[in-house]
């Protein structure tokens, strides 16, 4: 049985593999669209207008002549189907105190007409459903399709999106954004302080890329339909996998992760089991008995699912 196990357990990964594949063309496809949309912006007249507008919801957007930092990066994700007015708001319903609140924005429930539009919110956003990526001085750290947010000095954030176009000097990424004069396409890449650096490829790979009938995938051709069978195979050998060795899944977060070279492991059977064991080791080992909604934010974003294996009692 163990035998049969470990075969069924080989063939899920390598129509794991598989999958992984097919995924990773389809994001760099998206990523490809996305920064021709970003590029794109900058042929737009736009003057910096931070005002608060009412806008409707989903789709919304401010006046097309109008905007700041953010909308340039929503009307980015927009054009390859990512609405991130809807995205940001759903997430932001269920997990408000995830978010950031101001004082200075009378925030208290979820604001479809600004939310998203706010640079906080957008950073915490990317954190929970993409990718972050490491904050660096090496300017090959970085590449097309990135989100950077900075930090300009006096509380003032700014975000951007890392294009494919590289400047003359230091073959640094340029950005695509819009600090007060429109979106432009400059070598600002460290200029200021980073303190954000995202990968989001949309919460679903069949929205990315969606837009007047478009998709990333624009066709169902064989190797698209494989990637689509090939997740059901893994689930089912999975599952029996799980039948004939009986393993169980339990949720695990790596304090390594967080805080590097510490080598705690936190798990349970639910994530809220994790995080509060974690919470008692950060307490005593890290001295952290106050935690920020960012790090909690980031401390969700670390668990994992992990799988386990019983030794089964022997038969009578």
């Amino acid at each position: 049985m163990a035998l049969a196990g470990m075969l069924m357990l080989a063939v899920a990964l390598a129509s794991s593999a598989q999958t992984r594949t097919a995924e990773s063309n389809a994001r760099q496809e998206f990523l490809k669209k996305l920064v021709a949309a970003a590029e794109e912006r900058t042929h737009h007249t736009v003057r910096y207008d931070p005002a608060y507008v009412r806008i409707p919801y989903p789709g919304g957007d401010v006046p097309a002549d109008t905007g700041v930092c953010t909308d340039e990066v929503i009307r980015s994700y927009r054009a390859v189907g990512v609405d991130l007015q809807k995205e940001v708001h759903e997430d932001m319903g269920k997990n408000f105190s995830a978010y950031p609140r101001q004082r200075r924005w009378l925030n208290w429930q979820p604001d479809t007409n600004i939310d998203h539009r706010r640079v906080p919110n957008l950073m915490v956003f990317f954190s929970r459903k993409g990718e972050t990526l490491a904050v660096t001085a090496r300017a090959e750290d970085y590449s097309s399709g990135d989100i950077v947010a900075w930090d300009l000095g006096g509380g003032v954030l700014h975000i951007g999106i890392v294009v494919g176009e590289k400047s003359a000097e230091g073959g640094r990424h340029l950005i695509v954004h819009n600090i007060g004069q429109g979106p432009k396409m400059e070598d600002v890449l460290f200029q200021w302080k980073i303190i954000g650096h995202y990968r989001y490829f949309g919460l679903t790979s069949a929205a990315a890329g969606q837009k007047n009938g478009s998709s990333t995938i624009d066709k169902a051709s064989p190797s698209h339909l494989n990637s689509i069978v090939v997740p059901a195979w893994y689930v089912l050998c999975f599952v029996l996998f799980c039948l004939v060795l009986g393993a169980i899944m339990v949720k695990v977060l790596y304090c390594n992760d967080l805080v590097p070279g510490c080598k705690f492991e936190a798990r349970g059977t639910c994530d809220e089991e994790v995080v509060a064991e974690y919470a008692d080791h950060i307490a005593i080992a890290h001295n952290m008995v106050n935690i920020s909604d960012q790090i909690m934010a980031m401390v969700c974003k670390a668990i994992q699912e992990e799988v386990r294996v019983q030794a089964r009692a022997a038969r009578a």
